[in-house]
């Protein structure tokens, strides 16, 4: 079910494929799959190592991330740091369709004969590429440990702000009139001041998500569950923290995809009863908590990136 929405032939709400759009497209329904629940019988494998098992799941990467991270109540929200960041917000049981929002609605998954459960969804373009361009297109340092010990002593960003609008802005813009842009620099600014400046766009991106799902849903995040590559970065995370002023649990189990996919196939091979067995599973590897104090100087932070994205628009 989520892969076959994915098609956009797919309707979410009816959890059928959309006549409308098939006819509009010319094609047949009878080419198409039949679509299951994210945990159903899908065949037993024929041959190999594996012959006579069952499949008992099959399911998106980011939905089943979500079902790793326990995102089972409305509310809770999942946020992957890859190479761009891809947050889901539970939102229960009806969907919620608004294209003011910047935000996708999506299935995020239905266990067998339940009901389906719906998210808001959020595509960050900028991740781990901006700070690889950073490291290998630029030269600005050798590797990930050299970038920490950069910026380690940096009390503040001395007011350097980069745009990592590489192709266009996601959601929430949905914009690609935008440019990349490094802004507020003196002769005092440093490599150092450009790194931090990268760092500090994933989360304020992150904010502009964070913002829009809040607003959309009616919903207030506690927090966030958090997973990827980058997390490594403990400026990033405590920085992340401090501006959404919501506390970050980071995941013990590195591949939430995998095991959100264990779970489903559990779900339909009876091995649990319900999300509260579940919820046992799942290990926080490491937490930060926000400082309150901190606040104005935060949201100063943000009022500034603010108006960096504005200078960005129009560009092209």
């Amino acid at each position: 079910m989520t892969n076959a929405s994915r098609t956009f032939l797919f309707d979410i709400t009816t959890l059928k494929w959309d006549q409308e759009l098939l006819s509009e497209f010319g094609i047949p329904e009878h080419c198409l799959p039949e679509v299951f629940p994210s945990s159903a019988n899908f065949g037993t494998i024929k041959s190999g190592p594996l012959a006579g098992i069952q499949v008992g799941a099959l399911i998106g990467d980011q939905h089943a991330a979500s079902l790793g991270h326990g995102i089972f109540n409305s509310g809770q929200v999942k946020h992957t740091y890859g190479t761009g960041c891809f947050l889901m917000m539970n939102i229960g049981e009806k969907p919620r369709f608004n294209p003011q929002s910047g935000l996708l609605c999506t299935v995020l998954y239905q266990l067998g004969s339940q009901k389906p459960c719906y998210a808001l969804e959020g595509s960050i373009e900028t991740g781990g590429n901006t700070i690889n361009w950073l490291k290998d297109k630029l030269g600005v340092f050798k590797d990930w440990n050299e970038m920490s010990e950069l910026i380690e002593n940096l009390p503040n960003n001395e007011g350097v702000y980069f745009v990592p609008a590489f192709n266009g802005l996601f959601s929430p813009f949905w914009r690609d009139d935008v440019s990349g842009m490094l802004i507020g620099l003196s002769a005092h600014t440093s490599r150092a001041h450009v790194v931090r400046a990268a760092l500090e766009a994933i989360c304020y991106r992150t904010k502009d998500v964070i913002d829009a799902m809040e607003k959309e849903s009616g919903l207030i995040i506690s927090s966030l569950n958090v997973d990827g590559g980058i997390t490594v970065n403990e400026f990033l995370m405590q920085f992340q923290a401090d501006l959404l002023q919501k506390r970050l649990k980071k995941t013990k189990i590195k591949d939430s995809t995998g095991l959100g996919a264990a779970f489903a196939a559990g779900h339909h091979a009876g091995a649990w009863k319900d999300f509260e067995e579940l919820g046992d599973k799942i290990k926080t590897e490491k937490q930060f908590a926000y400082q309150v104090e901190k606040k104005k100087e935060f949201d100063g932070y943000y009022e500034k990136w603010q108006a960096c994205l504005e200078k960005s628009f129009n560009w092209k």
